[in-house]
């Protein structure tokens, strides 16, 4: 019987060790696996280049700049060259990190000795994990480039960004009273809010500084005929707020004293300094057009004029104008003056098919009234 407890007691202490290493090596696996997730794991890299394409139409001994856009993140980048052309172009960098967005100057320079033909090549990009190529295609020709253009004319129009409040009436000095045999009652009027201003509306305010009262009975106020407050009210400071709903084009406001209650003999006066009334706003006022441009106005591009007349401003805020959201002019500009903007190749982002160009300016208060709005895009024939 001793010996069984005995060898029962080594059996249990055996597998208490067996499972005590058996832990051991499952946590010391996990660990080794982690690990190995951690340091193989890699962060991916995505590069996008613009254009994705080049074509140039030169003579021999012509020379040309223009610039890759590159957009993403991306570590240990380089550019080279392949092809016909390769010792025709440099570039202004050829080894970088990226990190949002970098621009690569591109030099090119046709030799005098090159022969009439189409030369061929590419530009590749090499970076960790990925690499992208741009083909680029190099009509050399010795008769002569002309240029040709594409224009665009977008009219007559206005931008503008309204915010703020504005008083519409008011009135100063005057008394309101009333009793059971008298009454005398104020008026504040404001007629014709414009159309422009009536739709960015987004509230109002009626406000009622009081010098003096009996406080026989209450002080009520109507706006375009609806009763907006009507109380028993002390010296000072009254506001009413109103919603936009209840401003119209024309609106009035009405300013009365109630009866005196069971005083039949007093008349209930308030006596006010001033009242006014006026609106909240805010609009934006925004204008867009699509244009449209075919493969080789846009890979033969050479640059673009934007043009505008300013009729009316604000001239404290900026005028910005952007081609497919990127910012090609941003500046404030007086009544009369003329915009006039020659825009090269990285200035302005030009795309095959449909393109948005819009007009916009700076809140609280800028507004700009064009005329004779155009974009002239200049490409090689």
């Amino acid at each position: 019987m001793l010996k069984n407890k005995l060898n029962l007691d080594v059996d249990l202490k055996g597998q208490a060790r067996i499972d005590e290493f058996a832990f051991v090596l499952l946590a010391g696996l996990v660990l080794i696996i982690v690990m190995m997730v951690a340091w193989t794991t890699t962060v991916t890299e995505v590069l996008d280049v613009y254009p994705p394409s080049i074509s140039l139409k030169l003579k021999p001994g012509d020379s040309e700049t223009l610039e890759l856009s590159l957009n993403g993140t991306a570590t240990n980048v380089t550019i080279s060259t392949t092809g016909d052309i390769r010792t025709w172009l440099s570039f202004d960098k050829q080894n970088f990190d990226v990190s949002g967005s970098e621009v690569v100057t591109v030099f090119v320079t046709v030799p005098t000795v090159a022969v009439e033909k189409i030369y061929r090549g590419s530009i590749q990009i090499f970076f960790t994990g990925g690499n992208k190529s741009i083909p680029v295609t190099i009509n050399v020709t010795k008769t002569p480039v002309q240029d040709l253009w594409k224009n665009f004319y977008f009219g007559d129009f206005s931008v503008s960004y309204s915010v703020g409040q504005e008083v519409l009436a008011s009135k100063s000095s005057f008394e309101v009273s009333k009793g059971y045999f008298s009454e005398y009652s104020a008026s504040l009027t404001h007629e014709s809010l414009s159309q422009e201003k009536f739709e960015i509306v987004t509230g109002g305010f009626i406000n009622i500084l009081v010098d003096e009262t009996n406080n026989a009975g209450n002080l009520i106020v109507e706006f375009n005929g609806e009763e907006v407050y009507n109380k028993n009210t002390k010296p000072g400071e009254v506001l009413i707020e109103l919603n936009a709903s209840q401003i119209k084009k024309s609106n009035t406001v009405t300013i009365k004293a109630g009866l005196p209650g069971w005083k039949f003999w007093m008349n209930t006066v308030y006596k006010i300094s001033s009242a006014k009334f006026g609106i909240f706003y805010y609009g934006v006022s925004e204008k867009s057009f699509n244009f449209e441009l075919g493969d080789k106005e846009v890979d033969n591009f050479k640059y673009a004029l934007f043009v505008a007349r300013v009729k009316d401003s604000n001239p404290t805020k900026d005028l910005i104008v952007k081609v497919n959201d990127k910012e090609i002019f941003k500046a404030n500009r007086k009544a009369t003056d003329y915009i006039q903007k020659v825009l090269n190749p990285g200035e302005i982002k030009l795309v095959k098919g449909t393109n948005l160009i819009s007009f916009s300016t700076e809140p609280p208060d800028g507004f700009y009234n064009l005329a004779d709005v155009a974009l002239t895009v200049v490409y090689k024939g």
